[in-house]
């Protein structure tokens, strides 16, 4: 005789016959599952940005918290391999990177088609490049004032918003993608981010300004700007923002920390899946 049923086995069960629509045998239809997690945080202001730090720092990302007037000399700083004065770590210098047709172009920084030309504006003082990888449409505008996407995000009234309601004179570019051998010789990929969650640490690429996975993964550097306006505690909170700005059905990667594994005798290594090296610049709203 078999065994009695465990109720998580009659659950199941009955979710697959109600999906599939009404049976012979009657099954009852699934209850909702409880949901007594918190949706809401408590945290605010200086509360909500030191847990955020204190966990990406915890992962091995450094972070630099700056005024919008100093986010482009700190994207300067970051990808030449300094450190702004905020910055909570030293970078290597790359001067040993490998020759080959793999090495990287220490002179060549991507970043999405997007992301405003004027976070750039202190690279050419320092000898660097930077290749706009595009979105695969004919053509696409180009903000010119310092600013994230629209929304809750939204770092300066100068910045990019929706499609309808670009601001600053935009400037007609081919939007290429550009390719993987581009992508992967660059010596680091600036991107803005959709919305972070402090409680886990974690930033959310999603949407224009955060660009293809590919030129995430693939760059052995990140700087990633985030507007303190869109930090929240928890990940429900996040998942509500995103839905509010119509990203949730839109590819997205979770990032928190530097890639690394501990898989071989649970030593730690960074850059077996994505970037070595993660940069956080975090834009006060103050």
């Amino acid at each position: 005789m078999a065994a009695k049923q465990t109720t998580a086995k009659q659950d199941i069960l009955a979710r697959i016959n109600s999906a599939l629509g009404p049976s012979a045998t009657g099954s009852r239809p699934a209850s909702e599952p409880s949901r007594s997690y918190r949706l809401d945080g408590a945290r605010q202001g200086e509360e909500l940005r030191s847990l955020l730090v204190d966990r990406l720092e915890d992962y091995d990302a450094t972070v630099t918290i700056v005024d919008e007037a100093d986010l482009p000399g700190a994207i300067r700083d970051l990808v030449t391999g300094g450190r702004s004065e905020q910055g909570s770590l030293k970078h290597e210098s790359n001067a040993d990177a490998e020759s080959g047709p793999d090495a990287s172009r220490d002179d060549v920084i991507i970043a999405p088609m997007a992301v405003p030309d004027e976070w750039f504006r202190e690279l050419e003082g320092a000898g660097l490049s930077v290749l706009r990888d595009g979105d695969g449409s004919e053509s696409t505008g180009l903000a010119g004032g310092a600013g994230l996407a629209g929304g809750a995000g939204s770092v300066g009234g100068a910045g990019l918003t929706d499609d309808a309601g670009r601001r600053g004179k935009a400037k007609e570019a081919t939007a290429d993608f550009l390719t993987q051998e581009q992508i992967n010789a660059a010596a680091a990929v600036v991107t803005g981010s959709a919305v972070t969650i402090a409680d886990t640490g974690t930033i959310v690429l999603a949407g224009a300004e955060s660009g293809r996975r590919i030129t995430t993964l693939l760059p052995d550097h990140h700087v990633v700007v985030v507007a303190e306006s869109s930090i929240v505690e928890l990940v429900p909170e996040a998942i509500t923002y995103l839905r509010e700005q119509g990203l949730h059905t839109e590819p997205m990667t979770m990032v928190s920390g530097p890639s690394a594994t501990v898989d071989i005798e649970l030593i730690r290594v960074h850059g077996v899946h994505g970037p070595r090296q993660l940069d956080v610049v975090i834009v006060s709203d103050r």
